[in-house]
């Protein structure tokens, strides 16, 4: 018997992450002769119950194929969005809402995870801020303006927002604790 098929990783019949979802799943059945002890192995690849599904692409081709998504199985799917854009969509989780709600309440793909990913320039490289080619000043160096700005581009808010967010942000840091503490009531009050 090759050393490499002497033990076998069974893992779950449904797919528990990405990754996971990436390779099929199967079971192997073991047939042993008993008046020779030869084995006989058989691989059997387990049906998909649950597809997962990653989506990508600018917001409208992502939203495309959220819509264009059926069920290929049993279940629906797993779904896992990646919105590639210059900048981040201040509604873009709302958006998707929107489209899965669209689809028939027992046909609904269920969204794991979405997320955008920012192109062009002033996008996020890969450093995690501890090498050469991190150039943004420490935050302790920052004033809190310098901070929310520094903030709404690493997040890719759009640009002409920025006056009114940081008007709103000033208003914030004028407050005293008590007019902070009523303004949060009020706020979840009304959310409520």
């Amino acid at each position: 018997m090759d050393p490499d098929e002497r033990a076998w990783y069974s893992g779950g019949p449904v797919p528990i992450g990405k990754l996971d979802g990436q390779s099929a799943r199967r079971v192997i059945l073991l047939d042993v002769d008993t008046a020779t002890g030869d084995v006989h192995r058989a691989l059997h690849v387990i049906p998909d119950t649950r597809p997962m599904e990653t989506i990508e692409g600018s917001m409208d081709e992502v939203l495309n194929q959220i819509r264009e998504c059926s069920i290929g199985g049993p279940l629906t799917p797993f779904l896992y969005i990646n919105v590639i854009a210059d900048e981040v969509p201040l509604d873009f989780e709302r958006t998707i809402e929107r489209a899965v709600e669209a689809h028939p309440i027992a046909h609904r793909p269920i969204v794991v995870e979405s997320k955008v990913t920012r192109k062009g320039p002033g996008a996020p490289n890969d450093s995690d801020g501890s090498g050469p080619d991190d150039v943004s000043p420490g935050l302790d160096r920052l004033n809190p303006h310098d901070v929310l700005k520094t903030l709404m581009k690493a997040r890719g808010f759009a640009t002409e927002n920025e006056p009114t967010v940081e008007a709103a942000f000033s208003q914030l840091l004028e407050m005293n604790d008590e007019e902070l503490d009523a303004m949060i009531l009020r706020v979840s009050e009304a959310g409520a």
